[in-house]
């Protein structure tokens, strides 16, 4: 792994992975065919887990995926300038 990388990014990475909601938006119109309102349902769900793991991730990255003072080789790390427009 990278120095800079640690698994506080790999877990956020992983928060972030629940986005993906096509694949289960298909399996549920194959899985419930003529059941509109199961479908409806179920599509929503899928957008709204996919709403909370983003949020979760994007929450979770920004919070703890910043490097630490007390990393252990700071100059080996890829640190971004500064900007007036610091997100």
């Amino acid at each position: 792994m990278p120095l800079d990388l640690n698994w506080k990014h790999i877990f956020g990475a992983g928060l972030l992975g629940g986005i993906g909601f096509t694949m289960s938006i298909f399996i549920t119109n194959l899985a419930f065919a003529g059941q509109a309102g199961v479908i409806n349902a179920s599509k929503m769900a899928i957008i709204l887990a996919s709403v909370t793991a983003g949020i979760i991730g994007f929450v979770w990255l920004k919070l703890f995926g910043k490097p630490q003072a007390g990393d252990d080789d700071m100059e080996t790390m890829d640190f971004q300038q500064q900007s007036e427009f610091n997100f």
